[in-house]
């Protein structure tokens, strides 16, 4: 709100997604509506973002950023492993539970299910984002706070990623890192190719080109 009442212009990334069951939904359609510029991921999210009304002008379809740091270089498991304290012998499964924020959830049967997907798996969980309803994922002593560096890594090394995060459906298929997906949180987000790491270069482009 103060961006735009200063007239600050206001460019969105990962403009025209759908997440139904997270109120991300409600800020993401309102920041397309204020924005001047909108990044998109897919085409599928261009045409959402036409049939709000938004200009067609200020729509570009460039990818997911965060997609390019996967291609950068990473961590061998060995090291990987010394340094988050893992057993370089064992499959790893990544746990990533987040609070459903629209609609009902069972917050418990969820983390049943996710527990029961990891197997004979080593298991290495992720805190959950700071949504309402985040304490009843939280499971202290026992998730882990990794670099960049050390993500990318773990997404190439792991054996699966269970849970409901947006990395199932984004990160996950870049790399080839099957998934086991648990409730409703990302349930109407587009299963579609989100970008071939190589949008940041097409996203400065046009900002070179744009004209306030």
């Amino acid at each position: 709100m103060r961006a735009i009442g200063a007239g600050v212009p206001i460019i969105q990334l990962h403009a025209g997604e759908s997440t139904p069951f997270a109120f991300d939904d409600d800020i993401r359609h309102f920041v397309s509506r204020v924005a001047v510029l909108r990044f998109c991921c897919h085409e599928v999210h261009r045409q959402r973002l036409l049939r709000m009304g938004i200009p067609d002008a200020t729509i570009h379809v460039c990818g997911a950023p965060g997609l390019d740091k996967l291609l950068l270089p990473r961590m061998s498991r060995a090291v990987l492993a010394r340094q988050l304290d893992l057993d370089p012998d064992r499959a790893w499964a990544l746990i990533i539970l987040h609070s459903t924020t629209r609609g009902s959830s069972d917050p418990a049967d969820e983390m049943r299910q996710a527990e029961a997907a990891i197997g004979d798996r080593q298991a290495v969980w992720f805190t959950p984002c700071h949504d309402p309803g985040r304490e009843a994922y939280l499971r202290p002593g026992q998730m882990l706070s990794v670099t960049n560096l050390q993500w990318r890594s773990l997404l190439y090394e792991a054996d699966v990623l269970i849970g409901n995060s947006s990395s199932i459906i984004i990160e996950a298929p870049f790399v080839g890192l099957k998934t086991v997906e648990i409730g409703r949180r990302q349930e109407g987000r587009d299963r579609v190719p989100y970008g071939d790491g190589k949008s940041v270069p097409r996203i400065v482009e046009v900002l070179r080109q744009w004209t306030p």
